[in-house]
């Protein structure tokens, strides 16, 4: 059996990090009573997380229990949002007969995948204030981390990650890709893009960001590639220039306070009103404002960009308020104010059938099916110029790099 400071060894030689980017073997070297294997995937066109909780369901169960004993908690929580049988019935029969390792079926609302969120939604534990998750004793590890975890363990290279793959893309699937394909591979991998004119999102239509070079390699951070027409509204936005989104906040901002009525991390307790910030930022960014300071509580999960009625973005403020604060030196002082739950945490939700039809990808969302997509790349890995993917269905045509190359 292996000892802690091995699978913390084991993490850090494997180079695994999690999906907020920080190094896993920080988060094994902490201690918490709690682990929870974060399988939680509410964002419109992103299907990695329910992939792997599908397809490897006992590796998971295997990286978390070495994540409890590293961290020496005695409960694991696997999480996910009970939508699909197969996955709850895959990882019910991957689970039974753990001690200590239980199910927590989330409740289906985005950003549920928020570490914050669902901490506090499957422990009842809440952050205090500018506080992080070790305060509460709570670790909380993505699925694709555990998978990586388990392998790592057994002598294996934790060397590829999940992708989904969607979008104005031929064939939209979920591949599990070597590090270092790069972007434009991976979407020849799919048939390649449907539309000449077309943007790629690192991440879902809500937390991706723009990938300026196809030729720049996933990462670990990687869930999603989604492809969209360069003209397309989630393209644009992003397109704008900072000065103009600060222009437009300073114009356009009604303090409906409608952002601050959604933002995830208010409503579990941490000292952040996107609203207020909203109104602040006319002024000088060195006044160093407590309003301005609370930004850096922002995850950025972009609740905020969805319900803002004036189209205003207070994600990217805030984002480039924490940018500006780090090149300042500013750090968070230390908080006494304990975390407490506000009204609204339940229920002051975006529904799920709505996000889509916000974002302008509803139809992207209706061509996928859900089981389909899930269920590619169950065959056995196959080599395509050297890198290593997953059909994406038996008798699948061949990829456009293959056919291209056969003409």
């Amino acid at each position: 059996m292996l000892n802690k400071a091995d699978i913390v060894e084991a993490a850090r030689s494997a180079g695994i990090g999690a999906s907020d980017g920080l190094p896993a073997e920080i988060k094994l070297e902490s201690k918490a009573d709690i682990v929870i294997a974060n399988g939680c995937e509410l964002e419109p066109l992103v299907f990695s997380s329910r992939h792997v909780l599908l397809h490897n369901a006992a590796e998971i169960i295997n990286g978390l229990e070495l994540a409890m004993q590293a961290t020496q908690a005695a409960r694991g929580i696997v999480a996910y949002v009970k939508r699909i049988p197969e996955i709850d019935a895959a990882v019910q029969a991957a689970a039974c007969g753990h001690a200590g390792i239980e199910i927590f079926h989330a409740p289906p609302f985005y950003p549920i995948e928020d570490d914050f969120t669902i901490a506090c939604a499957a422990t009842g534990r809440v952050v205090p204030n500018s506080a992080t998750l070790a305060a509460i004793g709570v670790c909380v590890l993505d699925v694709e981390t555990l998978y990586n975890l388990s392998r790592a363990a057994g002598g294996n290279p934790a060397n590829e990650r999940t992708v989904s793959i969607t979008g104005e893309v031929a064939q939209p699937a979920v591949l599990r890709l070597p590090l270092g394909t790069t972007v434009g591979e991976a979407i020849e991998r799919c048939g390649g893009a449907k539309n000449d004119d077309f943007r790629v999102l690192l991440g879902g239509p809500i937390s991706g960001r723009i990938a300026d070079d196809l030729s720049q390699p996933i990462s670990r951070c990687t869930a999603a590639i989604v492809v969209l027409p360069a003209n397309h509204v989630q393209i644009q936005r992003r397109m704008r220039p900072l000065s103009v989104m600060l222009l437009h906040a300073r114009t356009a901002c009604t303090a409906c306070e409608e952002c601050t009525r959604y933002c995830t991390r208010y409503l579990s307790g941490q000292d952040i009103e996107p609203h207020q910030i909203m109104r602040v930022i006319s002024y000088s960014l060195d006044s160093l404002n407590k309003s301005i300071t609370s930004a850096v509580n922002c995850h950025e999960c972009g609740v905020c960009d969805i319900v803002c009625r004036m189209g205003l973005s207070p994600r990217v403020i805030c984002r480039e308020i924490k940018a500006h604060l780090r090149a300042m030196g500013w750090s968070t002082p230390a908080s006494d104010i304990d975390g407490q739950l506000r009204t609204g945490f339940m229920k002051n939700r975006v529904p799920l059938e709505e996000l889509a039809e916000r974002l302008g990808v509803q139809k992207y969302v209706q061509a996928i099916d859900p089981q389909q997509i899930l269920n590619a790349g169950v065959a056995p890995l196959r080599t395509v110029d050297g890198v290593m993917i997953h059909p994406l269905q038996t008798g699948e045509e061949a990829p456009a790099q293959e056919r291209r190359k056969e003409e």
